[in-house]
Formats: structure tokens, C-alpha cells, sequence
């Protein structure tokens, strides 16, 4: 189990609610540091994996990741379309890309996000071929030539 704390003395984020930005930050943030954890555990000589099952298990655990970004993504997106269309939200003309136009910003935002949520789709669906794909391995047993007694 993972805890996210925005601080050492704060509670830890919750399905349930008691959400603020500094949660939601420090959740995405968690998510990125938990992406680099797992790629240094997965490494051939860090021992993370020992047998077909936990690569299996592994997967399983990503493609649930993956299935649930699009939403968040969705979330997001609809959150930056309420705060423009009320006045909200606005673009600074001076280091913004659209030259002030928010419009332009949330129209941008909103065609990656559906580019990257269709990519996802696309990455959960191959995930869970792969999964399925290692459903039946397991950890070959060595075998000894008949007769052969076992090392003590």
C-alpha cells in the first residue's frame, strides 16, 4: 500500500474525499516516482521479479493504471473548460502560446487529450493481451537425470 501525504503531519490522500490541489499534485507526483521505482525493481539484476507470476501480476496492476488515465484526463479537461467558458481561467499573453487566447489553450489541451486517451486505449487493450498472454506460466522445475539424489 502507497500513502500520499502532501506533508509528513498530513492525513493521506483518500478515495473518499478530503481532496485539495496539494493532493492532487502530490498524487501525480506519487504516480511518476511510483513509474520510477518500478522500472529500477524491474530491472533483471535488482531481483524485483522472480517468477512469470509476478511479471504476470505486474501487468495486471498497469493495466489497471492505464484503464482509469483516461478519465482523469476527461476530468481534467472539463475542469479547464468550466473555468474559461466562466472567466475563471484566462491565458497571460506574455509567456502563454495562444497570445492570451485561453479558447485556443483549453481547444489545444482538449485534442492531445483525446489523441492521448485514444493512445491509451490502444495501451490497455495491449496490456491486456500480454497479461492474459502469461495466464498459464510458472517457474520451470529443474530436472534431474533418473537416479540422481538431491543435494542435501
Amino acid at each position: 500500500m502507497i500513502e500520499i501525504r502532501t506533508d509528513p503531519g498530513a492525513r493521506p490522500a483518500r478515495i473518499d474525499g478530503g481532496h485539495h490541489p496539494q493532493q492532487t499534485i502530490a498524487i501525480a507526483d506519487g504516480i511518476a516516482e511510483a513509474t520510477r521505482l518500478l522500472a529500477y525493481a524491474t530491472m533483471p539484476d535488482k531481483s524485483g521479479l522472480r517468477h512469470p507470476g509476478d511479471v504476470y501480476s505486474v501487468l495486471g496492476a498497469l493495466t489497471d493504471a492505464i484503464a482509469r488515465l483516461p478519465q482523469v484526463l476527461t476530468q481534467m479537461t472539463e475542469f479547464i473548460d468550466d473555468g474559461v467558458t466562466e472567466g475563471r481561467v484566462q491565458e497571460n499573453p506574455n509567456y502563454g502560446s495562444h497570445g492570451g487566447d485561453a479558447q485556443a489553450a483549453y481547444a489545444e489541451m482538449c485534442e492531445a487529450v483525446r489523441v492521448v486517451s485514444r493512445s491509451l486505449i490502444t495501451a490497455r487493450s495491449g496490456l491486456h493481451i500480454a497479461h492474459s498472454a502469461l495466464s498459464g506460466l510458472e517457474g520451470a522445475q529443474t530436472s534431474r537425470p533418473r537416479g540422481q539424489a538431491r543435494d542435501a
